[in-house]
């Protein structure tokens, strides 16, 4: 493999739109990406989605991971698609692990018949005030690390099950952040950055399937 190529696929990229124009099938044949995230924009409906996976597929040597934001509830990038999935408030106000991983699973057939093969989900931080001005609200799966563990481990073992990696997030935490006025971005102290750094081991250790993959701060300010 070329030395390019090796370095792409370090790198997982987003696409400016719902299909493949001429310059973005070169870029993906020149950067050999080891992954592609679609967002809402990448979105139209269910045919043309299956074939833009395909096609991603067809350009890319290496097997990529194809990824998707689909959490449910307020973060559905497949709303236009499928029937709206329920959020993480949900399964917390359930509190039957059983729900999660039925919920899991049928996320899984969903993302898989589409072509995706990586979920950005479920979301691990603790809720320390449901109230916080921030975006996670109505995301949280619990307020303590125990009923976290419980239904976000549930979930990943339905939709692992069906072939569908699921992505921890977000580390080190957002759960004590507050919305920055300003900027309008999340805004965590220090202090509150380092407590979740340190509950992550925990969460690793207690999660009924792997949690091999977690995502950091993507909109954050640590300050």
């Amino acid at each position: 493999m070329k030395l390019e190529h090796r370095i792409g696929q370090l790198l997982l990229i987003g696409l400016p739109g719902p299909q493949l124009d001429l310059m973005t099938r070169s870029m993906l044949q020149t950067i050999q990406p080891g992954g592609i995230l679609l967002n809402t924009h990448n979105i139209e409906d269910a045919q043309q989605l299956v074939e833009l996976t395909a096609t991603i597929r067809s350009l890319i040597e290496v097997p990529p991971i194809i990824a998707v934001d689909q959490e449910g509830g307020r973060v559905d990038r497949l709303k236009e698609i499928y029937s709206p999935m329920p959020s993480a408030d949900l399964f917390r106000a359930s509190g039957d692990a059983a729900v999660a991983a039925r919920m899991g699973e049928i996320a899984s057939e969903a993302l898989r018949t589409l072509g995706f093969n990586v979920n950005f989900a479920p979301v691990l931080d603790i809720a320390s005030d449901d109230g916080a001005n921030n975006g996670l609200k109505g995301r949280y799966l619990g307020s303590n690390l125990a009923e976290v563990v419980r239904l976000a481990g549930a979930y990943l073992e339905g939709l692992q099950h069906g072939g569908v990696v699921g992505v921890g997030k977000h580390f080190p935490g957002l759960g004590d952040c507050a919305l920055h006025r300003v900027v309008q971005q999340d805004q965590c102290s220090l202090e509150c950055g380092d407590r979740r750094a340190r509950a992550l081991p925990g969460l690793r250790r207690s999660l009924a399937a792997p949690l091999v993959a977690v995502q950091e701060h993507s909109h954050g300010i640590i300050a």
